[in-house]
């Protein structure tokens, strides 16, 4: 033991007055008896071994090293190790076997390079027999505390061994395979230590082991006998995900693992395409091509039986102690993965490691990967939970876009499209026009988008997330239903490709083409959909190397042609969003084109009857647009008839392409010229003639006096007395703030300057709070600019993330304005933020109410003076 390191309690016992003061004090003959042990590690050789589990763990190398801390050389063990990011390893030793008494306590001095492990220890129950083995049942019992601190030693200590045994056999208690549990006569007889996985490598070294009170374990003549089932169970707590005791090994229903490739369900991987359930037939959605249900509750049996009938899997929240009570293990066997209940913050955090740890002490036919549905510090619940399920739009500026940047490199991330609007979105919409009903669902091809953006980022599933049953008998039900069907289609298409590959770009032939997506699996290379005419450059490719057109409705071939630097395929026009398949293995080609086959017929007639709806829908076409999109369904038609399924899904495909492309322009032209603006009416096609009356009525109305003190930002001291103050809930890094001098400055001399340093999200300055009213019509204004590799964020506390502001140069004072309406009396703030690499300024903020006749503006603030009453 390093003595300069800090000295632990089980240090102390060992010294001489010490010693004799606890022999003094011990009246009790088992505590008479019982001395402290220790194992200094000066042993040349290793006393530590990696126990073998599920995980799939490269040990390096594993030897003993001496060390120094401060002044003084020492020895420890060092294991260097690799394993799949979301599981765990488990290096143990024996110690000399430890009656399990209250005075019992294990410490270990130990080094990581990463947080999050933890100590535990092996439990012996000899009145308990193991089924399978015949031998006393085993238990491993984990501490609660976990390392914090990587790069430095640290001493981690385990007490209170009792009562923490006594939990973990409640898993055995659970498990009907054991006839009683009996705690009596327990004790330890390995010390464990649970380490965090990482593919990239993780370096542990340990030193010294301690054991405080190791008492003699009564012997017992004869265990209990507890009657065995012929396919065994699991011991019910074990080190978390993978990393599983001897006698855990053999479980009960599937076994299901996730890893920075995705879930696997039997060592074969498994790719969710998940819909919220809104009480729809399970049957139906199967039919429209979803393998899993998302389930906001812990499901009845009934309702895992149903879903089971209808061979679906299951996201769920994990089951309470009541709920395992009324269900057997067999009844959760379509559950692929548990998820904690409700969107996970950073708030959340500390408050969720008490029911992480309580589901990783599950017992085996219970163990799944453990999720979190997660909207900030993604950084901190990738290192806590199994795997990350984080919202998706199409744009660039996703949420999702966040978690890749900033979460643990190999955690495994499902995705949420959104097919209904967002809550915030749908409460200003409701609010700015109360007499027309909000609209329940996004436009399809947005949604759409969103998924394959999803896809490109590398999401290893796709939860579709919706308010309203997609089975309801309306119309834009029904048009979002085939819409998911087709997408399904789709991604079932290319699943192979989406689990298990190693994701990279490849370039466009023209030096302003953006990258797209490719994912190469088995030698075999697959290709995100180009826009029409453009020409991506694949490199490396060999002379037998067929280049193919892919889409559900079957192959094509394409020409390829060398250019420098490899081979130049272009998209063709109206080649029906097809991928690009890269082999030269036939069986691929084969085996896609059976499946095509299959699944040509339906494919062709749904992607024509999504084209008519899309044509019925827009009725901003121009005629020429319109001629266009009717020639193509009547192209489509006329190949179904002739079973040219190829034909008709190409010429629909192109058909609804042209109507969403006039969709999105319409949707472009809500957006003001040289103004960073955020109108909520102008994000929903059916609201945007609302929103262009809206903003020619505004032009008109007068604004009302400043309610918001400091937005000029002249003096630091009298911004922070006015009530500005820095952001902190939630962030997960913190972004450089300041006062900066700038002559061009809109108001006055300075401005505020916010630098982020790292590609991570970063909360920099929220505003005072400014009093509103229910109905106020309230418009944000203000001037920005930025310079660097990121973004500029506004938000409020009315639009939330859903409306936020993401400005992107350019590096001139540019004006900004977010229009809200005030739902209810209370109050409402700003937040300044960054996202990247980015410098931004911003300068001259206002907050004005839009007055209309018969509305009382609740306060006013001039910008203050240094006379001016605080509030």
């Amino acid at each position: 033991m390093n003595k300069s390191r800090q000295i632990g309690p089980l240090q102390l016992l060992r010294r001489p007055f010490w010693t004799l003061g606890v022999v003094l004090a011990c009246f009790s003959t088992a505590d008479a008896l019982a001395e402290p042990w220790s194992d200094p590690c000066d042993a040349p050789a290793t006393s530590w071994e990696l126990r073998p589990g599920v995980a799939q763990v490269e040990l390096y190398h594993h030897k003993r090293v001496s060390i120094r801390n401060g002044n003084e050389p020492g020895f420890a063990e060092l294991a260097n190790y690799a394993c799949p990011a979301g599981t765990s390893c488990l290096f143990t030793r024996t110690v000399p076997k430890a009656a399990l008494i209250d005075e019992l306590g294990v410490e270990v001095d130990f080094r990581s390079d990463h947080p999050g492990a933890l100590l535990a220890v092996e439990v012996v129950l000899p009145r308990v027999t193991d089924p399978r083995t015949g031998e006393p049942a085993r238990v491993l019992v984990r501490s609660e505390k976990r390392y914090e601190r990587a790069g430095s030693w640290a001493t981690m200590r385990f007490d209170g061994l009792p009562i923490a045994v006594k939990r973990a056999a409640r898993g055995l208690r659970l498990d009907e395979r054991f006839a009683a549990i009996d705690e009596r006569e327990a004790y330890v007889e390995r010390v464990a230590i649970v380490c965090p996985g990482d593919p990239r490598g993780v370096r542990l070294w340990i030193d010294e082991v301690r054991l405080e009170s190791v008492a003699q374990v009564a012997s017992v003549s004869t265990p209990q006998s507890s009657e065995a089932a012929a396919d065994g169970s699991d011991l019910g707590a074990a080190a978390e995900g993978p990393a599983l005791s001897a006698l855990e090994k053999t479980t009960v229903g599937p076994e299901i693992t996730i890893h920075s490739g995705g879930l696997r369900i039997d060592e074969k991987y498994f790719f969710p395409r998940a819909c919220r359930w809104r009480d729809e037939d399970f049957g139906e959605l199967a039919k429209r091509g979803f393998n899993t249900v998302w389930l906001d509750e812990t499901p009845d049996a009934k309702t895992l039986q149903q879903i089971a009938a209808a061979k679906l899997r299951v996201l769920c929240p994990p089951p309470s102690a009541e709920t395992l009570e009324t269900h057997t293990s067999a009844d959760w066997a379509p559950v692929v993965a548990w998820v904690l209940p409700g969107e996970a913050d950073r708030l959340r955090l500390d408050s969720a490691l008490v029911e992480i740890d309580r589901v990783r002490r599950l017992s085996t036919g219970l163990r799944r990967p453990l999720l979190a549905r997660t909207t900030e510090s993604f950084g901190a619940w990738s290192r806590s939970v199994d795997g990350l399920v984080v919202a998706v739009s199409g744009s660039r500026r996703s949420l999702l876009e966040r978690a890749v940047n900033e979460s643990r490199a190999g955690t495994p991330i499902l995705a949420i499209a959104s097919a209904s609007p967002e809550p915030a979105l749908a409460e200003q919409i409701q609010t700015l026009l109360p007499e027309w009903a909000p609209p329940r669902w996004t436009p399809p091809h947005q949604t759409t988008a969103a998924a394959w953006r999803a896809v490109e980022l590398g999401a290893r599933g796709l939860v579709v997330w919706t308010e309203e049953p997609i089975t309801a008998a309306d119309q834009f039900a029904g048009r979002m239903a085939k819409s998911l069907e087709m997408l399904n289609l789709r991604l079932a298409l290319i699943e192979p490709w989406l689990m298990g590959s190693r994701r990279h770009t490849v370039d466009g032939v023209a030096a302003d083409s953006p990258p797209l997506a490719a994912f190469q699996r088995q030698g075999v290379e697959l290709v995100l959909p180009p826009e029409p005419g453009q020409s991506v450059l694949l490199r490396g490719l060999s002379d037998g190397a067929r280049v193919a057109g892919l889409s559900p409705a079957g192959l094509s071939g394409r020409r390829a042609r060398r250019v420098a630097g490899g081979v130049s395929v272009a998209a063709e026009q109206g080649a029906g969003g097809e991928f690009l398949l890269v082999s030269n293995d036939p069986r691929v080609t084969r085996s896609l084109e059976q499946y095509t086959s299959r699944v040509a017929p339906r494919a062709a007639a749904l992607q024509r009857e999504l084209a008519m709806a899309a044509l019925e829908d827009r009725d901003a076409l121009d005629p020429t647009t319109r001629r266009a999109v009717e020639g193509l369904l009547g192209k489509a038609r006329l190949a179904l008839v002739a079973r040219d399924f190829a034909t008709a899904y190409r010429s629909s495909y192109e058909a609804q392409r042209l109507a969403d492309v006039v969709a999105e322009k319409r949707l472009e032209l809500a957006r003001p010229e040289g103004l960073h603006d955020s109108a909520p009416l102008s994000l929903v096609p059916e609201t945007l003639t609302d929103h262009f009356r809206l903003a020619h009525l505004l032009a008109t109305l007068p604004r009302g006096p400043n309610r918001l003190y400091g937005g000029s930002f002249e003096e630091i001291e009298q911004t922070r007395r006015l009530g500005w103050r820095r952001h902190k809930a939630g962030a997960e890094s913190t972004a450089e703030v300041d006062l900066a001098a700038d002559q061009e400055s809109p108001h006055g001399q300075r401005y505020l300057r916010v630098v982020g340093r790292t590609p991570a999200r970063a909360e920099a300055i929220e505003s005072p709070p400014v009093t509103v009213r229910r109905g106020e019509l309230l418009e944000f204004t203000g001037w920005a600019r930025t310079s660097g590799a990121g973004y500029l964020v506004l938000s409020d506390s009315l639009g939330g993330e859903t409306l936020s502001l993401k400005i992107e140069g350019p590096d001139r004072w540019t004006p900004f304005r977010l229009l809200r309406a005030a739902p209810r009396d209370g109050e409402v703030v700003l937040r300044i933020g960054v996202e990247g690499v980015v410098t931004a300024g911003v300068d001259g903020v206002m907050v004005r109410a839009i007055e209309r006749p018969g509305v009382r503006a609740p306060g006013v603030a001039s910008e203050p003076s240094a006379s001016t009453p605080q509030r």
